[in-house]
């Protein structure tokens, strides 16, 4: 597992282009008050493309022999061959996993900076330097591929920290231009908005538990760059977050 809470996609989102759903919870403030040290994992990035199961038409979840129609009224006309479609396909997934690589990384060093940019805020904790974190994983063996597959006590042994704070980016993006169009021309078609949805988590390496957890949901809006996305982020769980110290 990446550590984090999958945020479960509402059947019935919030519309309005920009406007944002979002919830802050202490699980566990005893742990949370016997952290020192912190580390900030990359981010767990998926780019997703709105799925077929959740289109309606007429109010009804289209079958598969539905869906496949659409699939195939959006290359009919084309002169790509079978392989050329499969070749694009191919070539969309390898820029996608790219793209939510680099994003990563980059949510990763953006929630550092916002952290340490906060006004007026103080921790109780140390976060370790997203440099040196990146520098133990590696030293470790622990690549962004295979970190799902360490445990806590492992991650707290390779990064020398008390606590994990990890995050989930999900984008689920609008249908491509064939297929919407395709659907546009069907009568009573709901397609759903694009949207973000966001967490993050904190877990106690002693026990492995979440012990802090932030979720969040913006409809409408993908066109956030990471480091606007993470000031948002950092902001809004602000209210909540376990680490901050009463100003005298």
């Amino acid at each position: 597992m990446r550590f984090s809470v999958l945020l479960p996609l509402l059947a019935l989102l919030v519309s309005g282009c920009g406007r944002s759903l979002y919830t802050s919870q202490a699980l566990d403030a005893q742990a949370l008050h016997q952290h020192k040290t912190v580390a900030i994992l990359p981010f767990d990035v998926r780019i997703e493309t709105v799925k077929m199961a959740d289109l309606t038409i007429g109010g009804v979840v289209p079958t598969p022999e539905e869906v496949e129609l659409v699939v195939n009224d959006a290359y009919a006309g084309t002169d790509l061959t079978a392989a050329q479609i499969e070749q694009r396909k191919q070539a969309a997934i390898a820029s996608r996993e790219l793209r939510q690589r680099l994003i990563s990384y980059q949510m990763q060093q953006a929630v550092q900076e916002q952290l340490q940019r906060q006004r007026g805020h103080h921790y109780s904790v140390a976060f370790q330097e997203v440099l040196e974190t990146n520098r133990r994983l590696q030293q470790a063996g622990i690549t962004y591929d295979n970190l799902p597959d360490h445990t806590m006590q492992e991650l707290q042994s390779a990064l020398g920290v008390d606590a994990i704070f990890s995050g989930q980016v999900t984008l689920y993006q609008s249908l491509p231009k064939p297929i919407a169009a395709a659907m546009s021309v069907m009568t009573n078609v709901g397609i759903p908005p694009s949207h973000i949805a966001a967490n993050l988590t904190i877990h106690d390496c002693n026990n492995g538990k979440l012990v802090w957890k932030f979720d969040q949901q913006v409809v409408g809006n993908l066109g956030a760059k990471p480091g606007t996305l993470a000031k948002a982020l950092v902001h809004n769980s602000a209210h909540g977050f376990p680490y901050q110290l009463t100003n005298n």
